[in-house]
């Protein structure tokens, strides 16, 4: 059965969806051995587009707004996350094609983190948090939101 998510959270579940679609295709390609020019095509689009610009709406407005939890376990694995991701991002980046196995271990780190954030650490600033805060987040959340890569020539994953 689906969560419930908040209102205001749910700018950010929106593009995990489409994160996990997109992450989902990378692996449908990797397991039907698509050339691995074109999955590193498509990653680096998604990295750049979708999953950096992402990561830093969730640090600059999601954990500016819930500063008061920084400390705390779930706070601390989206950031130990996040730069964990980027590192991995970096020495993908440094190889122009990246190999199946590379992006299948970030891809697979990707869901991972995302499942995390939607499981354990958004509960738990819904339970902690106030609706004046988490208005004040969805309200900036909204106000960015942009949705992700849902269509890419070619198809790789049918």
């Amino acid at each position: 059965m689906p969560m419930k998510r908040s209102v205001h959270l749910q700018p950010l579940s929106r593009e995990h969806h489409i994160l996990l679609v997109n992450a989902n295709r990378l692996k449908r390609g990797i397991v039907r051995q698509t050339e691995p020019a074109v999955l590193d095509q498509f990653w680096r689009f998604i990295w750049q587009y979708d999953i950096q610009p992402h990561f830093e709406r969730e640090e600059q407005i999601l954990l500016t707004g819930v500063s008061a939890l920084a400390d705390s376990a779930p706070v601390q694995v989206l950031h130990n996350d996040h730069e964990s991701l980027r590192q991995e991002a970096k020495n993908l980046l440094a190889h122009q094609p990246a190999t199946w196995q590379m992006l299948k271990d970030f891809v697979l780190k990707l869901i991972a983190h995302i499942r995390h954030e939607e499981r354990v650490l958004f509960p738990f600033i819904e339970g902690n948090c106030s609706d004046t805060v988490l208005t004040d987040i969805g309200n900036q959340l909204q106000s960015v939101y942009k949705p992700g890569c849902v269509t890419w020539n070619p198809e790789f994953w049918k």
